[in-house]
């Protein structure tokens, strides 16, 4: 990616955050799954899939804003290497 412009430690903080979303929506939903394993039986696959919808529009509403907004990540690493 920095051999196309792409500054490393923003594309690596989208690629993060997206595959974090990627781990509480289906298909794969890994953070359901494995919450599933430990919840009691009466919780349904259902109720975790509503319960993380709030917490899926939250991180796209971030990665939309750090997608307009890209110097809110590159901000802090550009003045450690003042």
């Amino acid at each position: 990616m920095v051999s196309i412009g792409v500054d490393g430690i923003y594309f690596g903080c989208m690629f993060a955050t997206a595959l974090q979303i990627g781990n509480m929506t289906p298909p794969f939903a890994y953070s359901v799954f494995y919450l599933k394993g430990i919840a009691p039986p009466e919780v349904t696959i259902g109720d975790l899939y509503r319960a993380a919808i709030p917490f899926v529009l939250l991180q796209t509403v971030g990665v939309i804003i750090l997608l307009f907004v890209p110097k809110i990540i590159t901000w802090l690493p550009s003045m450690m290497a003042a």
